[in-house]
């Protein structure tokens, strides 16, 4: 457990872009071995020769593997065969961040973020170089800000949505109310037309009663002046008569005094009358 705590992952990494795709070499600070308990594994194998020490240019002390050829033999070889998706996994995040500290990429998403999650929640954090952690930490804060900003985008598409809705069932309600107030409108209209047409209609009846009593009175004042003017005409023959000469005596009246005779029965019959009835004679 020590030597696989050694090696993997500082020490080697697998190189899918090699042809064939193999193990590699890396070059590691000593002082980010995790714990004293490794000292004197590596002590001992600086001795062999299976490490070399070394310093880097700021001055620390690097170690590396001396010979790639261990790396295929027992155990490392099992080793690393067992880690090798995490460390494809990391060699590419690596490669995924230097690119995006020189702005030729953006954050981790998607499902190469969710990879990153579950390398980051499943390793320990001796396995993940610093600089890789805060770059998949950025890229979830920036995941999550991402999320909540879409969740509330929803939320307010949605409440949208339910205001509009509450303003389609007002409006479907004022023009049910305006569509009711229209027919109670109509109603009243057909009701006072109907009124309307009644009136004209006893109107109606009315004036033709009327026109009919007229004619009826008309017809009735014409047969009762008819009979007026008759009973002059048979008044005057009476008195014609009776002043007239009888047999074959001849008096000696004027004929003027016949004429006024005639016109002053007449105006007597016009005067007195007052319907039919016996004739005052002269």
């Amino acid at each position: 457990d020590a030597l696989r705590r050694l090696f993997l992952p500082r020490l080697v990494t697998w190189d899918a872009d090699a042809n064939p795709p193999a193990a590699k070499r890396l070059i590691a600070r000593q002082s980010d071995m995790t714990g004293d308990s490794l000292a004197p594994l590596i002590e001992a194998l600086v001795r062999e020769r299976l490490l070399t020490r070394s310093a880097d240019a700021q001055g620390h002390v690097t170690l590396e593997v001396a010979h790639e050829a261990l790396l295929r033999q027992a155990p490392l070889a099992g080793f690393i065969e067992e880690d090798r998706e995490f460390l494809t996994w990391r060699d590419r995040t690596a490669k995924t961040r230097a690119a995006y500290e020189v702005n030729e990429r953006g954050l981790l998403i998607g499902r190469e973020l969710d990879i990153a999650r579950g390398q980051l929640e499943s390793r320990h954090s001796r396995d993940i170089e610093a600089r890789d952690r805060a770059f998949i930490e950025q890229s979830l804060t920036a995941d999550q800000a991402a999320r909540d900003a879409e969740t509330e985008r929803e939320r307010v598409r949605q409440e949208k949505e339910l205001t509009l809705a509450h303003e389609r069932e007002q409006a479907a309600r004022d023009i049910a109310e305006a569509a009711k107030r229209s027919e109670d409108a109509a109603k009243q209209v057909a009701a006072a037309a109907r009124k309307t047409t009644r009136r004209t209609t006893l109107g109606l009846i009315a004036a033709t009663v009327g026109a009919v009593v007229a004619v009826w009175f008309y017809v009735q004042t014409k047969q009762q002046r008819d009979q007026l003017v008759g009973a002059n005409a048979r008044l005057s023959q009476q008195i014609t008569l009776s002043v007239a000469p009888t047999g074959d005596r001849r008096l000696d009246i004027p004929s003027s005094w016949y004429q006024l005779a005639n016109t002053h029965a007449t105006s007597i019959v016009t005067i007195n009358h007052k319907g039919p009835g016996p004739y005052r004679s002269l």
